[in-house]
């Protein structure tokens, strides 16, 4: 299964280049890494392209959704990794994700825990109220058994994420009017309304340091 990698990125240079080199070290190579930089002014995207990385370059910072959707209309992989640039995956994050989808799956993504208190939650997946207030499953609890089951679910963190190329085409892109926070919950719901379910794989691990960029 060929894989691309979209990184949107700006500036914390020190950042982009930890997180390229944890994807160069997976266990399961990558066969692309495409970053988008939406106009960094500290070399992000030079170093980028010196590590080896296909980088686009945007002139100025037009958000989270628009550098993921420049990235997505340039992957050519089956599947399509989105990650932050202030994630750091286990060695085996994509194995394991890869590993634990079924043909039944169209996405899937792994334990998010707090890069400063590595104990500590960052994530799991997204959940929507009846209410329709959205929250991130987990954040900020104790990491345990109780966040170590594998389940179904229809909504994934763009924080660090994995799905079928051809997921695209059915629910579409990120909705750009988001711009920054919200768009992996509308891509959720979009997905559940044509029956794509994803899956957690809570022994792909990978830590956030949020909000670092």
């Amino acid at each position: 299964m060929s894989v691309s990698a979209v990184i949107p990125n700006w500036n914390r240079r020190d950042l982009l280049l930890a997180l390229l080199e944890k994807l160069e070290s997976q266990t399961v190579p990558i066969g692309e890494i495409i970053v988008v930089d939406n106009g960094s002014t500290d070399g992000s995207a030079d170093e980028a392209e010196r590590f080896g990385a296909t980088v686009i370059r945007l002139t100025k910072n037009l958000g989270f959704c628009r550098a993921v959707n420049e990235g997505l209309a340039r992957c050519r992989g089956e599947w399509i990794a989105v990650l932050n640039n202030d994630v750091e995956p286990a060695p085996d994050w994509l194995e394991l994700l890869l590993g634990a989808v079924t043909p039944s799956h169209w996405f899937a993504c792994g334990k998010l825990l707090n890069a400063q208190s590595r104990q500590i939650l960052d994530g799991t997946f997204d959940l929507v109220a009846r209410s329709a207030c959205a929250w991130r499953a987990g954040h900020g609890c104790p990491d345990s058994s109780s966040w170590s089951r594998p389940r179904e679910i229809w909504s994934a963190p763009f924080t660090a994420v994995l799905f079928r190329a051809c997921l695209i085409d059915k629910v579409g892109q990120l909705d750009e009017d988001f711009e920054s926070y919200l768009e992996d919950i509308d891509f959720g719901i979009r997905c559940q309304q044509v029956n794509c379910r994803g899956l957690f794989v809570p022994e792909a691990l990978a830590w956030h340091a949020g909000s670092a960029t």
